[in-house]
């Protein structure tokens, strides 16, 4: 038992902490903003690219890595955030909530300045079930969490009353799959695949 002890401590890891700092562009996407309250009844759905004015372009600075406390098991991390900004003469009413809860009408001529921003933060476990010199193979399972929060500033409401920023935080379970090639001792391909499991 003293042999093995000894042994397992001084088991060589020569990658047991990762940070990586990085980014990615975004040229496109499309989303559908809703927002529910019991008193409102089927709630409120609009496009907020297209209603808000809210851009679509833009460069995401993302932060990621882990730890392992042995060869075949580590921790991982990342973090990342989006964030767009929009303003926009209104084209369209839509309605919103005020501080109280309670519905009002943004009506069409109105000016809108909107902020929408995603920080997404994600823990998990990997399980190096194939590791070599030259190839690993990792299954894992964590824990995806997204805080999704909206300013909303316009000129006027139906109401007289201003419009109430909104926030929320979506966690979800998720399942992963990597492959790391080092193609020289330096030099490697990163593969991942993750897999979401939404709420029922």
């Amino acid at each position: 038992m003293a042999v093995t002890s000894y042994a397992h401590a001084k088991e060589k890891i020569p990658d047991r902490f990762r940070i990586a700092l990085g980014g990615f562009a975004v040229v496109r996407y499309d989303s559908l903003m809703s927002l529910t309250e019991p008193n409102l009844g089927a709630g409120i759905s609009i496009s907020p690219e297209d209603t808000l004015g809210l851009s679509t372009e833009q460069v995401v600075l993302r932060l990621e890595g882990y730890y392992r406390f042995t060869k075949k098991h580590a921790m991982t991390y990342s973090w990342y955030k989006i964030t767009s900004d929009g303003s926009k003469i209104l084209e369209e009413e839509f309605e919103w909530l005020d501080d109280n809860g309670d519905t009002i009408t943004i009506p069409i001529g109105a000016k809108a300045d909107t902020t929408l921003s995603y920080d997404i933060f994600k823990l998990g476990y990997l399980w190096s079930f194939h590791h070599t010199d030259k190839v690993e193979m990792a299954a894992g399972v964590g824990l995806h969490m997204t805080r999704i929060e909206i300013g909303l500033r316009t000129e006027s409401t139906t109401s007289g009353v201003d419009a109430r920023d909104v926030d929320t935080t979506l966690p979800l379970p998720v399942f992963s799959y990597a492959i790391v090639y080092h193609v020289t001792p330096k030099f490697a391909w990163h593969l991942k695949q993750e897999f979401f499991c939404p709420p029922v």
